[in-house]
């Protein structure tokens, strides 16, 4: 994980973690797991760069408040389950072609931040 944070804080970004369950994962970051209260989460994805998520809760927040998005899909469909809609200038779909999240690189996902960011920039969304 220390990787993901050098990489973030290189490009100034901060991580943030939120969800239900703390564990030892992602040391380093702002951790809210636990913390945040589910009516609190849209105020906190309003203020992010971007948010990046798997389908769920969060992914779907951001579409919805037009947040910078990286929708992570395994071996659920896009098509079903991604930001609404699809073709969202402020979104983007990774899908594993295996099905399997783990394959989703880094590298791709990082790529992914930084495209969103400068369409952002250049007023393209």
């Amino acid at each position: 994980m220390n990787s993901t944070l050098d990489l973030l804080k290189q490009k100034n970004f901060s991580l943030v973690v939120a969800g239900n369950h703390q564990d030892k994962d992602f040391l380093g970051s702002i951790d809210l797991r636990g913390k945040l209260k589910l009516s609190e989460l849209p105020e906190l994805i309003r203020g992010a760069s971007v948010v990046v998520s798997n389908d769920s809760a969060p992914l779907h927040i951001a579409s919805a408040l037009g947040t910078s998005t990286v929708a992570l899909f395994g071996p659920t469909k896009e098509e079903k389950y991604g930001p609404y809609p699809l073709e969202q200038k402020s979104s983007r779909i990774l899908t594993a072609p295996d099905g399997q999240m783990k394959s989703i690189t880094l590298e791709s996902v990082m790529l992914t931040i930084d495209e969103l960011v400068e369409t952002k920039s250049k007023g393209e969304y």
